[in-house]
């Protein structure tokens, strides 16, 4: 990566489970100015549709274990988001490399990338090493607890 600042903004959404972070993310896509997308990995889409995402939002529905980062940049590359979403980073394969995956997806030129991730009861991050693996330093809204 160059010298200059990444143009690319990382929000990591934590919160405790069934504390409302899906819903914080449907919102934002909803809200989003430009085309977004959603890599969901906990719900299927006919619930998200139910529980009031757009039509217009991008899903990649699949199975944790069968999400690759191609899938996600494929995808990309066919709807030209500005916004994708990641629900949620404990689903997401160790093999997935995500600093990598960022880099990616900014040259296809995502502007925000959001991810949700579990806190645990002492509400510290379940994922904070996957976290510590982005670029940059993704801003960590811990508003749901």
């Amino acid at each position: 990566m160059t010298d200059k600042q990444s143009m690319m903004a990382t929000v990591i959404i934590t919160g405790r489970p069934g504390s409302g972070k899906t819903a914080h993310v449907i919102e934002k896509l909803n809200e989003s100015e430009g085309k977004a997308l959603l890599v969901s990995l906990e719900n299927p889409t006919k619930i998200l549709m139910r529980r009031g995402l757009k039509s217009s939002v991008a899903i990649l529905d699949v199975e944790p274990n069968r999400l690759k980062a191609e899938d996600i940049l494929a995808l990309c590359r066919q709807h030209k988001p500005i916004l994708v979403a990641v629900d949620n980073l404990e689903l997401v394969p160790q093999t997935i490399d995500l600093a990598s995956l960022q880099r990616e997806l900014e040259c296809l030129g995502v502007r925000n990338v959001l991810i949700t991730a579990h806190l645990r009861r002492d509400m510290q991050p379940a994922s904070q090493a996957r976290m510590d693996s982005l670029e940059g330093k993704p801003r960590v809204v811990q508003m749901f607890q």
